[in-house]
């Protein structure tokens, strides 16, 4: 497995390569929509060094809140080479 501090271990912890073009915590907003190898993704809050997301997948009814009734995803510094805002960005780095 690889080190916790590197985006090897965040393409092995959330199952994506890194993007071409990739986003930093700066470009993240409370709504926001992006990218990962796995799928497309909503950012639900914004930390100091994390931002935390839910998977848009299956019932739009669970994208509904705070509370979500899907699981939210932190992600870290060391996870933001693998992210991108649109789809096409994600498919240029394949």
């Amino acid at each position: 497995m690889p080190d916790g501090n590197s985006r090897a271990f965040a393409a092995f912890r959330y199952g994506f390569q890194a993007a071409v073009v990739s986003m930093e915590h700066a470009d993240f907003f409370i709504g926001r929509e992006f990218w990962t190898e796995t799928g497309l993704w909503r950012c639900t809050d914004v930390g100091t060094r994390t931002i935390c997301a839910i998977k848009l997948e299956g019932d739009p009814r669970n994208w509904v809140g705070p509370p979500y009734s899907v699981a939210e995803h932190v992600f870290d510094e060391y996870d933001f080479g693998g992210l991108s805002d649109s789809e096409a960005d994600r498919n240029a780095g394949h």
